[in-house]
Order: structure tokens, then C-alpha cells, then sequence
């Protein structure tokens, strides 16, 4: 079909199947005939990349015909194609271990999930949009480098009216001093009675000696006067007075570390420390040097050994007089009598009980290898030995303890409590001497002879003995460590 406008005239054709034309013409408008084309159809929909895609908006656009024209189909939009998947993210890295096992990797993430088909377009001209691409998730944090197990059964002293969180006090320390031992078997031995609070513990000896009684020369015979004495050796023995060691204490609470509070083994390297078991936990070891020693804050260089053991005794000195009496002898042989006037007699002590009676626990002691990471820490006020000059970051000397033997403050105890002699210098050793007293038996000699205005000569009997077991040094074994507080 055609038209042909002329102006206001007008004519058609129709075209028959015979390949004529029939022209109609005129001079108004005519009616529109059906159109036969179809409307542009809308854009296709975009592809999805991730979430959904929205589809193409509808088309606007009818094609222009006659009446009766099909309105213009719309084309669909095409649906979004999936969204890419999120990719995995690596495994996050384990700590790096300090003494305990490295910590688990993060697991891998998930990736994302598709992006879901764009929908339809309704006919539109423009492209949908794509829905976003999927994110890939993050990968798990690696795990915290691994402390190592606490060091459990670890005793030690703090500056502090009670033990902190996860610790217990050490009950076998009261009132007494730590001795290190590596030997295993010896770990909980003890020796004497605890002290009591601030007991300046004193100490006595028994001692033997023997003394030469003097003689005179009496020209006498042998008969039935009993009076004079027996010249020659004659044994002495005796108590000491009791005397205090003279050595200086600090009493302190000790305690025990009880449970792993997840912190694991905080204590700096080099740390010298004394436990309630068997063996050296991992990350620690024996510390020979320290073996069968009390450890003491050191008022010097860190590392001093001194002592010569932990027992002792006295040499004597012992003095008695040999009274005299009077004979008037008659003639005859001579008889050898006591002398009278002072005698000076020596001797010793017996050993003494390890160091003085002074009450002692004996502990493995052991040596930190390994730090442990910067952030972590034992509790404010801990006290601890370390085998250095200087004390570690973080911490400070403990210089009011230096000098001084530490003992475990008995129950009710006065904490911090200072007692006994004056500080030590390093390597010194402190001497006491002890008052001696006792007595002294004169045998008799008979003779014949009257008492009268003749010679003078030493009676029989007893005499009282006095004198000093001298100056001897307690000189206990000990190890001079660097002291150190927990700020």
C-alpha cells in the first residue's frame, strides 16, 4: 500500500494479487488504515557481575501507522550472567613460638557468593546494570606466639600483704630459709624448728678441754690427811653461754605459683628462682652454682659465692682457781701436791647444728633460659633473683633487702619485718664468741701431815671454771644475685 500527498488532495493505490493498481483520490483525509510495522524493541539487560542485575526500563516508543497497526514488540533484556566469586584469602600466619608451640593459622575465608541473573527487561531502551561483584572475604588472624606453660611450683617472695591471683602461699617457707639444692631427692628437706616473728634465734655449745694442775714439793709421808690436792692433767668440760649468730633477716610472705592464668611463662631470662618439685620446668635449668646455697640480695657485684660451710664451732679458753691449805708436814719423803693459785685450761666447742639452729627448706633451684615476649610480665611487687649486674626493664633493686638473709614471715608475722645484725658487705662473714662456764674436780692426796702453819698447798675439791669459746664466724654457703621488684 502507498499514499501520495498532493497539498490537500490526496491518492491511493491498493495493489492487487494480479500485480494492478487501483487509484482512489480525493481531497480530505482519509481514515489510517492498520499499520504493519512492529515498535522498536528495548535494549537488552546488562550483565550481572556479582548481585542481581535490574533489567532494561521499557521501551517508549509505538511505531507510527494506521490504525489497527500491532504495537512494537519490546525485546527482553537478557538476564545478568552470575557474579564472580570472592576469592579465597590465604591462611593468616602462625606466631612465631618463644618456648611453647606456634599458634593455629586463620582458616581460609569463604568465597563470595555468585551474583544472581539479572531480570527480564520489560521493553526498555537502556542496558540494565550489572549487580556488584562478590567480595572476597578476609582470612582468619594468625594465632599469638605460644609463652610456654607457666612454670608451676615456682616460690619465690613478694613485697605484698598477700600473693596474687593464681598463687598460693608457700606454707613450708614460714619461718624459714630457702637452701638451693639440683639434687631431687632433696627438695623439701628441712632442719630445725620456724622461726618465730622477728626471732633472732639464739644457739649454745657444749665443750671439753683440759687443764695441768701445778705441784709442790712437801717433805711429808703418806698418811691419813685428805686435805691437799693432786697435782697434774685435769679434764674440763662445760656449757657455753647461748648467743644469736649476729646475722641480719628480713622476713617476707612466700609464694607459690599455683595455676596457669592463660599467661604463660612470663619471667624475664636469667632469672634465678627455687620450685617445689622434682625438675627444672621446660625453658629453665639447673643452676649449679647456686647448689647447696642460700641465696642472698647482693649489696655488691651480682655472682659473689662465700662461705665455708654451714657449721661451726669454738676454740675455749677456760680458767679456774686451785684454793689452797696449810700443812705442817713431818719429816720424810717428798710428795708432790696440788699447787695452789689460777689455772688456765683450753679447749673447744662441739660442732654446732647447721647454721646456728637457724631453720632452713631446701628447694631445686633453676635458671631461666628464654625471655618471654615484651608484653608480658609477673605481677607488680614480685621479688625475683637474676643471675645479671642490672635488673630487667620494667623492674627495680630491691636495695632496702640487699645484704640480708630473706625468711619465709611466719603466720601473724610482720611482713617487710627487718631483724638480727646490721647488713652484710659482700662476701663478708659475721664472727660471735660465746660466754663458757663449768667446773673442775681437784682429786686429794693423802698424807701424813697436820694442818697448821707449814706449806701452802692446793685443797682437793672442786673448782669453778669461766673463759670464752672465741670468735668464730657463722660462714654459711651463699650466692650474691642481683634483687629485683616488679614495678
Amino acid at each position: 500500500m502507498g499514499m501520495r500527498p498532493r497539498g490537500k488532495f490526496w491518492c491511493s493505490a491498493i495493489t492487487l494479487s494480479c500485480g494492478l493498481a487501483l487509484w482512489s483520490c480525493g481531497d480530505t483525509e482519509p481514515s489510517p488504515s492498520p499499520g504493519a510495522g512492529a515498535g522498536a524493541g528495548g535494549g537488552s539487560g546488562g550483565n550481572g557481575k556479582g548481585g542481581s542485575g535490574n533489567g532494561g526500563s521499557s521501551g517508549t516508543t509505538q511505531g507510527r501507522g494506521g490504525d489497527g497497526g500491532d504495537a512494537g514488540e519490546t525485546n527482553n533484556g537478557q538476564a545478568g550472567t552470575p557474579g564472580v566469586a570472592g576469592g579465597e584469602s590465604n591462611a593468616g600466619n602462625g606466631g612465631a613460638a618463644s618456648g611453647g608451640e606456634a599458634g593455629q593459622g586463620g582458616l581460609p575465608a569463604q568465597g563470595g557468593m555468585p551474583g544472581q541473573s539479572g531480570a527480564a527487561g520489560s521493553g526498555g531502551t537502556q542496558d540494565g546494570n550489572g549487580g556488584a561483584s562478590g567480595s572476597d572475604a578476609v582470612g582468619g588472624a594468625g594465632g599469638s606466639a605460644s609463652l610456654g606453660a607457666a612454670p608451676i611450683g615456682l616460690v619465690t617472695f613478694v613485697d605484698a600483704s598477700e600473693c596474687p591471683s593464681g598463687w598460693e602461699e608457700a606454707l613450708a617457707a614460714r619461718g624459714r630459709m630457702i637452701v638451693s639444692t639440683v639434687t631431687d631427692a632433696d627438695v623439701g628437706k628441712t632442719m630445725n624448728a620456724p622461726l618465730a616473728d622477728r626471732e633472732d634465734r639464739q644457739h649454745m655449745h657444749p665443750w671439753t678441754g683440759n687443764a695441768s694442775i701445778g705441784s709442790v714439793n712437801v717433805a711429808t709421808t703418806a698418811g691419813g690427811n685428805a686435805a691437799p690436792g693432786m697435782s697434774g692433767a685435769a679434764p674440763l668440760s662445760g656449757p657455753s653461754e647461748l648467743k644469736s649468730s649476729g646475722l641480719p633477716f628480713t622476713q617476707l610472705l612466700a609464694c607459690r605459683l599455683a595455676q596457669d592464668l592463660g599467661d604463660g611463662d612470663v619471667f624475664p631470662a636469667s632469672t634465678v628462682a627455687h620450685f617445689d618439685v622434682a625438675a627444672c620446668p621446660d625453658g629453665w635449668s639447673l643452676h649449679n652454682a647456686a647448689n647447696d646455697r642460700i641465696l642472698m640480695p647482693a649489696p655488691g657485684s651480682s655472682g659473689v659465692s662465700s662461705g665455708t660451710g654451714n657449721m661451726h664451732a669454738h676454740a675455749v679458753t677456760a680458767n679456774f682457781n686451785v684454793n689452797g691449805t696449810s700443812l705442817s708436814a713431818a719429816g720424810g719423803a717428798g710428795v708432790l701436791l696440788a699447787s695452789s693459785g689460777p689455772v688456765v685450761g683450753n679447749g673447744a666447742t662441739d660442732v654446732d647444728q647447721v647454721l646456728g639452729g637457724l631453720p632452713t627448706l631446701e628447694l631445686l633451684v633453676c635458671h631461666k633460659d628464654a625471655a618471654p615476649p615484651a608484653a608480658v610480665a609477673p605481677p607488680a611487687e614480685t621479688l625475683l633473683y637474676v643471675d645479671a649486674d642490672d635488673c630487667p626493664s620494667d623492674w627495680q633493686r630491691a636495695t632496702e633487702m640487699e645484704g640480708r638473709f630473706l625468711v619465709g614471715a611466719p603466720s601473724g608475722g610482720l611482713l617487710g619485718a627487718d631483724f638480727g645484725g646490721a647488713d652484710l658487705g659482700s662476701g663478708e662473714q659475721r664472727p660471735h664468741d660465746h660466754p663458757i662456764s663449768g667446773s673442775v674436780s681437784i682429786n686429794p692426796q693423802a698424807v701424813a701431815a697436820t694442818t697448821g702453819g707449814g706449806t701452802l698447798v692446793g685443797a682437793s675439791g672442786f673448782a669453778q671454771i669461766t673463759g670464752v669459746a672465741q670468735f668464730e664466724e657463722i660462714a654459711p654457703l651463699r650466692l650474691e644475685l642481683r634483687y629485683c621488684r616488679k614495678l
